[in-house]
């Protein structure tokens, strides 16, 4: 790379004068000439930020955000990657198997203030002229496959179950109480009048005799004994099943 900068034909010659060298007069003004060109040259450049399209300095933003390249982005073509990918807002942010979600298999998560799908996630295969089929999952613990229920948990004391078919079987624990019915909430209600079976268990059978009412969202029950009073903490099972709403 040539030098910018030097003295060119004008360096000054500090010799004496029958050797060649300048006068005090032609030695100064080769120095301000000098000084002066090194000025001109200073004040020419473009001392402001660079632009994609001009050269310049490179403000802190600039160099913060250059430095961050390796660290905020995830490179193109694949590697490690450690900590959490987090959702800025509260969209809902796919991950593609195409150019778009028409065109390949998708995985997408929505914050839980998300307007339309708060807190669900949805894992969706697809392909034209095949077919387009996903499941989803609720913060409530439902669970669709091409908008039919799967087999899900809802708590330690409550199982349900949806078949495609559209049949739904709860069943979970309850405890009776001495001072009248104990209602049961159904996790996901029935579309008609479910059938209820109720067993006790932990308690001498001879001595228990379960009542109930029921309805699509819900049913009560007691336990009475042989005098014909409440029975208080038996333990009791309960299975429901029919058509789910």
């Amino acid at each position: 790379m040539p030098n910018i900068f030097g003295w060119g034909n004008d360096e000054p010659q500090i010799l004496p004068k029958e050797q060649g060298g300048d006068t005090i007069a032609v030695f100064t003004s080769k120095i301000k000439n000098l000084f002066q060109n090194l000025f001109n040259t200073l004040n020419s450049y473009p001392w402001s930020n660079a632009t994609q399209t001009a050269a310049g300095y490179m403000s802190a933003e600039d160099k913060a955000a250059l430095d961050g390249v390796s660290t905020t982005y995830l490179p193109l073509s694949g590697g490690a990657m450690s900590g959490d990918i987090s959702n800025a807002g509260t969209g809902f942010r796919c991950l593609l198997g195409g150019s778009s979600v028409n065109d390949g298999a998708r995985v997408a998560v929505a914050h839980e203030n998300n307007a339309q799908y708060p807190g669900e996630f949805w894992i969706v295969a697809k392909k034209t002229g095949v077919g387009d089929k996903g499941l989803i999952g609720k913060p409530d613990g439902t669970l669709t496959w091409d908008g039919k229920n799967v087999e899900t948990n809802v708590s330690n004391t409550t199982a349900y179950y949806r078949l495609s078919n559209g049949l739904q079987i709860l069943t979970g624990d309850a405890l009776s109480s001495s001072s009248g019915a104990v209602t049961v909430n159904f996790a996901h209600a029935f579309a008609e009048y479910p059938r209820v079976m109720i067993t006790p268990y932990g308690i001498n059978t001879t001595q228990f005799a379960p009542r109930c009412t029921l309805d699509t969202t819900s049913f009560d029950f007691v336990c009475v004994g042989t005098n014909n009073t409440y029975i208080n903490g038996a333990s009791v099972r309960w299975l429901a099943f029919g058509i789910g709403a």
